[in-house]
């Protein structure tokens, strides 16, 4: 099921190729649930904190960790009531390690 909906998603957001029109891909906002290995995918219009965080308001339950990489539409997670970890994919880091 996972892989379908991946596929469909990359389907859906590919980017049409005009002449002279610039490349935009569709933004796809993905979370997954450790604790219940659920996914949720949506297709999302930008990546504004203010169109992010009330998807994951609604999805996450307050004091709940995340783990994200370090783009700045995440910095005011931790003031919503969450605990906060960052990634950084420039440093070659994809999983989060305890220091």
């Amino acid at each position: 099921m996972r892989n379908h909906v991946r596929k469909r998603l990359r389907e859906e957001g590919k980017a049409k190729r005009r002449r002279g029109a610039k490349d935009r891909k569709q933004p796809v906002f993905a979370i997954y649930k450790r604790d219940d290995e659920q996914d949720y995918l949506e297709l999302i219009d930008d990546l504004r904190p203010d169109t992010l965080e009330p998807i994951i308001e609604e999805i996450v339950e307050e004091e709940s960790e995340i783990f994200s990489d370090t783009w700045t539409g995440y910095n005011r997670l931790a003031g919503l009531g969450y605990l906060h970890s960052r990634v950084s994919h420039g440093k070659e880091e994809y999983t989060y390690q305890e220091k």
